[in-house]
């Protein structure tokens, strides 16, 4: 493995995000993607990958790893990231570290 090849991730359980699905974020972009879709997290459901959603102001799912997320779950991650997408960028741009993160989102979800 070569240095360039070397990315982060953060993994964010239920009880702080508040969705119904542990997330993983992943601190690195590709760089040959553009657009919205150069941010992603994935989601897990019962342990186990269930799918990616592009992170921005229009995320959406770009890949249905097994059909395991219903489409109330779908709606209530997809209106996550729409809240939190410039702490979730953050995160990702190194602007901010896992435990910063947390603690943003903790206070945004308790106001």
């Amino acid at each position: 493995m070569i240095e360039d090849d070397l990315y982060e991730m953060s993994n964010f359980s239920s009880r702080t995000t508040g969705l119904p699905s542990n997330i993983v974020v992943w601190c690195r972009t590709d760089p040959m993607e553009h657009g919205h879709n150069r941010y992603r997290i994935k989601i897990t459901k019962n342990n186990q990958w269930a799918a990616i959603f592009s992170v921005g102001s229009n995320p959406k799912i770009v890949k249905n790893i097994n059909n395991t997320l219903s489409s109330n779950d779908e709606r209530l991650i997809i209106d996550w990231i729409k809240n939190y997408s410039s702490l979730i960028i953050g995160l990702i741009d190194g602007k901010l570290d896992t435990t910063e993160f947390g603690f943003e989102l903790q206070k945004l979800r308790n106001m």
